[in-house]
């Protein structure tokens, strides 16, 4: 049922993405930047949802504690533990993500490199999924861990600078702590420069998705070191 879940979540956001943006060729060519605002907030809502999917998918692995603490006591080894979850998750999350990304995107009739917007999106999804870990590790309870996705997912939103610009200290924390900040930046970089929003900061491809990954596996460090916490408490 867990795994009906999880794929339920991404196909009701796929059939919504796809209801409310509908076709590129719809869009009103008469109003200026439609086309790009268009073609920007839908990039920007499938990286979110990426990045939300992978996080909520693993974050509630708290409730095995106590099966975790008697295997611990069998010499269990903590990290053996956390990466056969992450490799689970993250396959849970790249399936997810992929789905999302291809039916949105073909149906949408996205410009540019396709498969290069799409392995953003599954950065993003790796990136949220060992967040959820690092979530999970330090948590004392479940109810804990699922309060604190919100408190991990909204800054994601808000600092990216598709919902409103940032200006300087705002986009500076975004460029230090936001992986969807970074995931936007690319795949905008891979779009053709017609479609392009103008900004002042313009990433290249490269930098963008290295940084998300970067993300990633910065939050996985810090899940080992909550099992190892975990471990010594």
């Amino acid at each position: 049922m867990a795994l009906v879940a999880m794929f339920s979540q991404s196909l009701l956001v796929t059939i919504l993405l796809c209801l409310v943006f509908g076709q590129l060729s719809d869009v009103d060519v008469s109003i200026p930047m439609a086309r790009q605002s268009k073609i920007q907030s839908l990039l920007f809502l499938i990286g979110v949802s990426c990045f939300w999917l992978g996080c909520n998918n693993c974050v509630k692995i708290v409730k095995e504690r106590a099966m975790f603490q008697r295997e611990r006591d069998f010499n269990l080894i903590p990290e053996s533990y956390l990466f056969s979850k992450l490799l689970f998750f993250a396959l849970i999350g790249f399936l997810q993500a992929t789905f999302l990304g291809v039916v949105t995107l073909w149906w949408f009739g996205m410009p540019g490199d396709r498969m290069s917007i799409l392995l953003v999106f599954l950065g993003l999804s790796f990136a949220g999924t060992t967040l959820g870990l690092a979530i999970s590790s330090w948590s004392k309870s479940e109810e804990v861990a699922v309060a604190a996705v919100p408190i991990a997912i909204i800054p994601q939103i808000i600092l990216t600078g598709v919902v409103a610009s940032l200006s300087t200290l705002p986009e500076w924390i975004s460029k230090l702590a936001i992986s969807v900040f970074w995931g936007q930046k690319a795949v905008e970089q891979a779009l053709p420069e017609v479609d392009r929003m103008a900004a002042s900061f313009q990433p290249s491809f490269a930098l963008g998705i290295t940084l998300v990954v970067a993300h990633g596996i910065a939050f996985l460090v810090t899940a080992i070191f909550g099992v190892r916490y975990r471990r010594a408490g």
